[in-house]
């Protein structure tokens, strides 16, 4: 069995009122990874990555916010990430990440397994994600399946 979780960075556009993370981004980008996700693991595996609140679990109720990982607005900081990572018992897994690139590298900071989901869809526009993400449920990426299974063999 593959050990890995999945770590969706946040989105833009947000509810207007405090609810759980999962169902406070409303773009279509985060909906999109979020059903792949949903595909791939169980919820215990599935984590968000927030610009304010750091790595969370979807069913945690947080308020909106305007805050962008990378910009003058990011509340959270890397040391912050890496003590969270620490304290949920998930910094010496194997992370999917889906999201952008500045949150990327705030994860590979905490996590030393980071494949970044974008390196596979060759950094394309977010329709051509969105429609990968659609044509890939249920798939592990082949990339990241091998390199768990060869650091485990």
């Amino acid at each position: 069995m593959l050990d890995f979780i999945i770590i969706q960075s946040c989105g833009m556009s947000k509810q207007s009122f405090a609810c759980r993370a999962y169902s406070l981004y409303t773009g279509s980008y985060f909906k999109s990874g979020l059903r792949y996700a949903q595909s791939i693991v169980k919820k215990e595996c599935y984590f968000i990555l927030s610009a304010k609140y750091g790595i969370i679990q979807p069913n945690k109720i947080i308020e909106p916010y305007e805050s962008v990982m990378g910009s003058f607005t990011q509340i959270i900081t890397v040391s912050e990430i890496v003590k969270q990572a620490i304290d949920l018992g998930i910094a010496n897994k194997y992370v999917l990440f889906i999201g952008g690139k500045d949150y990327v590298k705030a994860l590979r900071v905490a996590f030393k397994n980071v494949f970044y989901l974008s390196t596979v869809m060759e950094e394309k526009r977010l329709c051509y994600q969105r429609q990968w993400f659609k044509n890939n449920t249920g798939k592990l990426p082949k990339e990241f399946r091998d390199k768990i299974i060869n650091d485990n063999l």
